[in-house]
Parts: structure tokens; C-alpha cells; sequence
């Protein structure tokens, strides 16, 4: 759900901590799908980037991506 657009999980997450989804649950849920669209984020910039513009935004996304990995290792 959260590869192209992070709207609907959140809302869908929202509604369910409203009705009795553990908010943990829902936490990691969005974190899984911010973690997907930055993979995707990730492969679309390799792929139709310039050099420059591959390297900077590849190092960067890349750090984001394996930060909010270990967030999810960590928990």
C-alpha cells in the first residue's frame, strides 16, 4: 500500500486504531509502507537519474532507508 502513495495507509491505519487496532501495529504498518515508497523513490531515481543527480539522491534515500530499517529491527 505504501509504495506509490502514503495517503490511504494512513487513513486506513487512523481508522483502525479508531476501531480497535493496537496503535504499535499501526505504527509499523506506516512505517512499513514510508519504507517501501522510499525504496521505490529509491529504484525510480537509479534508474531515469542523471550521474549526478543518481549519486546524491541514491546516498541520500539509500541513509533514509536504512535508518528507518534499523527502527524497525530495533523495535
Amino acid at each position: 500500500l505504501g509504495l506509490t502513495d502514503m495517503d490511504a495507509l494512513t487513513i486506513a491505519m487512523a481508522r483502525g486504531v479508531s476501531s480497535g487496532i493496537p496503535g504499535d501495529v499501526a505504527a509499523r504498518a506506516v512505517v512499513t509502507g514510508i519504507l517501501a515508497n522510499t525504496g521505490l523513490k529509491l529504484v525510480v531515481a537509479l534508474v531515469i537519474g542523471r550521474a549526478r543527480f543518481r549519486r546524491v539522491v541514491g546516498v541520500s534515500l539509500a541513509a533514509i532507508g536504512l535508518a528507518i530499517g534499523a527502527s524497525l529491527a530495533l523495535r
